[in-house]
């Protein structure tokens, strides 16, 4: 795979455009339901998402990274490697799931939030899995098609989120359209990384490709981990300390000074 300026420069183009209408929908979806909710349901809503994304990076401690940084200095292990993220994915998917919930029951009673966490950790769950396609097609330089992934799902879940409201399902139907929007992406990912790639995607595990991973890891999951910190701790500690309500009212301002604040550093990442 040729790397060159020219693609680096339209790839930053498209991504970025991506990224721009993606967090335009997001902004305008979240004015939407603080505009419709009240403070302790829009603040349960905030609170499950930000819980979620507390543990997400234990489906993942770094391994997108790592396998978008071997893919792009070399293809001849491609197919192997692929196999071996895959195979780790697999356990680390499970132990974070187990890891959300038992905290979740030991912590928590209401049924509302419950619920919101149950259905936040399917997308939780979708997100991990998508992330390995997305990665390996970013180390091949097709990010158009991450492009129109994200734009896709923030339009999934803005729709179902405003019908979700109009209709008065409520916001156990507003999380799970974000839910069906990860699930849609996940697909979509899957079929596009096929269309380029004919690779078998069974798990694999080989020592030395483990080993070798293990080793990187640290490393790569310790940014993913102080970046989940960062962006959802304020809201999961203002839940416990507080209310749902606090949570809510505080997400409104929180929302509006960070709504664009990762869009350059998230296009150079990629």
């Amino acid at each position: 795979m040729e790397h060159s300026t020219g693609k680096i420069v339209k790839n930053t183009i498209i991504f970025t455009t991506a990224l721009l209408v993606q967090k335009v929908i997001a902004f305008g979806n979240f004015l939407f339901l603080s505009s419709r909710l009240l403070p302790e349901t829009l603040g349960a809503y905030i609170w499950a998402l930000s819980f979620t994304t507390m543990f997400s990076i234990g489906a993942d401690l770094g391994l997108s990274f790592i396998m978008m940084r071997d893919a792009a200095k070399n293809t001849r292990n491609d197919e192997r490697d692929l196999q071996n993220i895959i195979g780790l994915k697999a356990p680390l998917i499970l132990v974070t799931l187990a890891a959300c919930l038992i905290t979740l029951f030991a912590t928590k009673s209401d049924p509302q939030t419950i619920a919101l966490v149950l259905i936040s950790s399917a997308l939780m769950i979708f997100d991990a899995v998508t992330v390995v396609f997305y990665s390996f097609l970013r180390a091949k330089q097709m990010l158009s098609y991450e492009a129109m992934g994200v734009v896709g799902f923030q339009l999934i879940a803005f729709v179902g989120s405003v019908f979700s409201i109009i209709t008065g399902r409520g916001i156990v139907y507003v999380t799970a359209s974000l839910a069906l929007a990860g699930f849609v992406n996940l697909i979509y990912s899957v079929i596009a990384f096929r269309k380029k790639f004919k690779f078998s995607l069974r798990p694999r595990f080989d020592r030395p490709v483990i080993k070798y991973l293990f080793k990187l890891m640290p490393a790569f999951a310790l940014s993913g981990i102080f970046v989940r910190i960062y962006n959802a701790s304020d809201s999961v500690i203002l839940g416990y300390l507080r209310d749902n309500a606090s949570v809510g009212l505080f997400s409104v301002p929180a929302k509006i000074v960070t709504a664009f604040q990762a869009l350059i550093p998230g296009v150079f990442t990629a």
